[in-house]
């Protein structure tokens, strides 16, 4: 499987927005987690998101312009994702953040939250 590829990365006010692109149907981002919420956005093509919540619980949601187009993810929440019909454009959208999570009105150098 092919890992996930970050395109481009931008800020609008205190917002990031985070683009992904997957091409290829079995292209993926692995699994990984915040400790924080975000919004994830998928306008083009079809992604295969699955949940762990911290419960246990396994959700998955097929995502798309004619499928679900919009999640919200909450933190703590393990996720990946697998292109199902690609190319895949999605996009994570979250308020700017520092190491412990918390809201900041501008970058603080937390690299982690950016990539």
């Amino acid at each position: 499987m092919v890992k996930k590829t970050v395109e481009r990365a931008f800020a609008g006010t205190n917002i990031f927005f985070r683009q992904m692109n997957l091409q290829n149907p079995g292209q993926l981002f692995e699994w990984h987690e915040h400790n924080f919420d975000h919004v994830t956005w998928c306008p083009q093509g079809r992604v295969e998101v699955s949940c762990v919540l911290p419960n246990g619980k396994k959700i998955t949601t097929i995502m798309g312009p004619e499928d679900e187009p919009l999640i919200l993810i909450k933190k703590g929440v393990k996720h990946q994702g697998v292109c199902l019909e690609g190319p895949v454009k999605f996009f994570c959208m979250y308020a700017h953040r520092n190491a412990t999570g918390d809201f900041v009105e501008e970058y603080t150098g937390w690299g982690k939250a950016y990539c």
